[in-house]
């Protein structure tokens, strides 16, 4: 990869929209970078089970979507956040929901923003299906990863004629960005 590469991890659970934000950023990438791969796993049981996305962007030919040691992690389901914690670069990033996270970390050589993204989103919109953005909006505002403009542009376009879910979505990508504001004073 080049050195302009840029990549994240994403976990949680099915159905919590996991894939959803990692799509969405991997399409915005490629309005800024020549690249981007998105990379999805995830169980044979969709909803309820273990999830994971990874997404790499750069300007240079992408060698592999492999990526075992992340410059950063947005996990969407505290739970899932142990297996990720050893593989982080020293100096990345890891945006995580709070609920259901009972320790810390155990790095200092790693950001850690954890945020009550769940109840955000039910604070914002009454449903929980919303805070895959409000964490992906924490992420990008944290991590200055691609300009914001980019997700509102990919979420305008993916979510185009559904007026409710637009709404929904940039409400909650707003919120995020807002969030990780307040929780680290980016």
């Amino acid at each position: 990869m080049g050195q302009d590469a840029r990549n994240v991890i994403m976990a949680g659970i099915g159905g919590r929209g996991v894939m959803v934000a990692a799509l969405t950023l991997a399409r915005a990438a490629l309005r800024s970078y020549k690249y981007a791969v998105w990379l999805p796993s995830m169980t044979t049981a969709m909803r309820g089970g273990p999830c994971e996305a990874t997404v790499v962007f750069s300007s240079s030919p992408i060698a592999s979507p492999l990526v075992w040691r992340p410059e950063g992690v947005l996990i969407m389901e505290a739970s899932q956040l142990a297996q990720f914690v050893p593989r982080i670069i020293p100096g990345g990033t890891i945006v995580t929901e709070k609920a259901g996270l009972s320790d810390g970390v155990g790095r200092d050589d790693v950001k850690v923003l954890a945020l009550p993204a769940l109840a955000r989103a039910v604070e914002l919109t009454g449903d929980s299906q919303v805070s895959n953005l409000i964490l992906l909006g924490a992420y990008v505002q944290t991590t200055g990863l691609l300009p914001v403009e980019l997700i509102e542009q990919e979420l305008t376009e993916r979510f185009s004629g559904r007026n409710e879910v637009m709404d929904r979505n940039a409400a909650a990508f707003a919120d995020g960005l807002k969030l990780a504001k307040e929780y680290a004073g980016v």
